[in-house]
């Protein structure tokens, strides 16, 4: 029986050790989807946040999962904690209430700029707008499923709906529809692409359109605590300047091609922008005004 007992206690005490050491080399580990890339700033902002927060919260690690993801799908995989665990969207009350979401615009909210590509059609009608009653007066078009529908509603305006990405630019040269409002920092690489086959659209040349459109990290609630190192890390990034730098070193030539300083702004309002967007702190947002040329 002695034997037995000394036995045990001593299979308990490895075991404790075990237990011991397993703890002390745990990491934090992040699972991405993906990346593609058009989005290689967006993980290098991750990887620095991660990075700058070894000190205060140990080593991790960050990998992808080689599976291609919708944004639709990222979310369900994070809500089930499958094959993500962590990954970026547009945000919206539902998605706030659902998810964590790290606060801090990706890419300073540059997003919600919007230039147009038109027909020719399309150009001589954005030279005549002023304000927003006269955008109403326009036919904007947009993706069946974009979150975007809703803030055009929102703003008097039905846009054009295709189900298919790139039905909007043949409608677009067919003149169903007169401006197809897209990122800043895409427009222009959109258009190129399609150039060949759709050579009578261009980027409209006098109109911005802005609405806050702010994309974050998201997570599962139940990882608040990892969550909790990013928003950290992205703090102290901006902090310290290396946020701004990412941001412009992968943005500054597509924000300055697009000339926004002398285009004339149209705003509109966001109705599915949630009540705790930090829209106050002016260090997290791109705004058209900002120097840039010597940032880098």
């Amino acid at each position: 029986m002695h034997v037995v007992k000394r036995w045990l206690s001593c299979t308990l005490s490895t075991l404790t050790l075990l237990g011991i050491s397993f703890s002390a080399n745990a990491v934090d580990s992040y699972v991405l989807p993906i990346v593609p890339a058009r989005l290689e700033d967006v993980k290098e902002l991750l990887t620095q946040a991660l990075e700058i927060t070894k000190e205060s919260h140990g080593d991790y690690e960050l990998r992808s999962t080689r599976a291609r993801l919708t944004e639709d799908r990222m979310l369900v995989e994070i809500e089930k904690d499958r094959l993500i665990n962590i990954a970026w969207s547009s945000t919206s009350q539902e998605r706030e209430e659902k998810f964590y979401p790290i606060r801090i615009p990706l890419r300073k909210g540059l997003l919600g700029y919007r230039l147009s590509l038109a027909n020719p059609e399309g150009q001589l009608k954005a030279h005549q707008v002023q304000t927003l009653a006269d955008l109403q007066q326009l036919r904007i078009g947009q993706g069946q499923d974009w979150g975007d529908v809703k803030v055009y509603q929102a703003n008097g305006i039905d846009p054009y709906k295709v189900f298919k990405f790139e039905l909007l630019f043949t409608q677009l040269a067919k003149k169903r529809f007169d401006l197809l409002p897209l990122g800043v920092n895409e427009v222009h690489g959109i258009l190129e692409r399609r150039k060949v086959k759709h050579p009578n659209l261009s980027v409209e040349n006098e109109l911005v359109l802005y609405y806050p459109w702010p994309y974050y990290f998201f997570m599962s609630k139940s990882n608040a605590k990892l969550a909790n190192r990013v928003e950290v890390g992205l703090n102290k990034l901006i902090a310290n300047g290396t946020f701004n730098k990412i941001f412009y070193k992968y943005h500054r030539d597509k924000i300055l091609r697009a000339d926004l300083n002398n285009r004339r702004l149209i705003r509109l309002d966001n109705p599915e922008l949630p009540a705790k967007t930090p829209l106050s702190n002016r260090a997290l947002w791109f705004e058209p005004g900002d120097i840039i040329t010597n940032m880098l």
